[in-house]
């Protein structure tokens, strides 16, 4: 019995598919962002937790207003909705442990960011 199998052209892209938010994941040793490809009042901004202990921080504005508090278990996740924020500039700061702030910025290509030496 023949089997016959038709593959249709789908755009498989890997690293620099269209995202429609920022990813920043935690490490031990290093932060990961990946960003938007396109501005929009619904960005969203997602927290990831790939380290081996909790996480905690805060998203501010440029103008020093707090978006949000977040707190992340190992290996956890949040949503944090920041499209309104972006044209005043968006910071993910960690609070404990203490890191380097980051700043997110759209239409950049993914980028890491070594651990503070504080």
């Amino acid at each position: 019995m023949a089997v016959l199998i038709f593959l249709t052209a789908l755009p498989i892209s890997f690293g620099d598919e269209e995202r429609d938010g920022f990813v920043v994941t935690f490490f031990d040793k290093k932060v990961k962002v990946l960003t938007p490809t396109k501005e929009g009042a619904e960005v969203g901004l997602s927290l990831e937790n790939s380290t081996l202990g909790q996480l905690s921080g805060k998203v501010i504005s440029g103008t020093s207003e707090v978006i949000a508090y977040f707190t992340l278990e190992t290996h956890g996740h949040r949503n944090i909705s920041v499209g309104a924020y972006l044209k005043k500039r968006v910071f993910v700061i960690p609070l404990n442990p203490p890191g380097q702030e980051i700043e997110l910025k759209i239409g950049r290509p993914a980028y890491e960011i070594p651990p503070s030496e504080n």
